[in-house]
């Protein structure tokens, strides 16, 4: 398995990851709260095992945290919004800029930079369309390098029921 490096922003081959170690990151995948009790009669594995073999794959950061997936109404987030970015240019230094900001905007729940005809696609949650148009102008508009912004406004998750 590849493991991402993100210190060199390389794809750096750590070793390879045994069907043990698979089966605790899919079971975490679904649940991150599983229990090493869960963990071991998934693997077969004592919980021991398990629980070295949980804190090898905490320290090698092939899993980098765990998370809560909050309902957005509930945390006052009730729109989500696919936001497609353009860059108007591509040198390291004005890529630099937009990513340093864009990090900074609590809005932005996540931030992937793409290949296709846009440069960034990021996951924005906000309170409602008004709360979006302040966003859209006046945060992600007013960032360095920006030259093209699309919105998709998500419907339904299907993923998270």
């Amino acid at each position: 398995m590849r493991i991402w490096n993100s210190e060199c922003n390389n794809v750096l081959l750590v070793s390879t990851l045994d069907t043990s170690d698979s089966v605790i990151l899919e079971l975490l995948r679904r649940d991150g709260r599983a229990s090493i009790a869960e963990m071991a009669s998934a693997t077969g594995l004592s919980a021991s095992a398990c629980s070295r073999r949980l804190r090898r794959l905490e320290d090698r950061q092939v899993i980098r945290g765990y998370r809560a997936i909050i309902d957005p109404n509930a945390g006052g987030r009730a729109l989500t919004a696919f936001v497609a970015v353009r860059l108007v240019r591509h040198e390291r230094e004005h890529v630099q800029r937009f990513q340093e900001g864009v990090r900074k905007i609590v809005e932005v729940i996540e931030c992937h930079h793409v290949t296709g005809n846009f440069d960034y696609w990021l996951r924005v949650e906000v309170p409602s369309l008004e709360a979006y148009e302040h966003f859209h102008a006046d945060k992600l508009a007013a960032l360095h390098n920006v030259g093209q912004v699309v919105t998709y406004i998500s419907m339904t998750d299907l993923t998270d029921n």
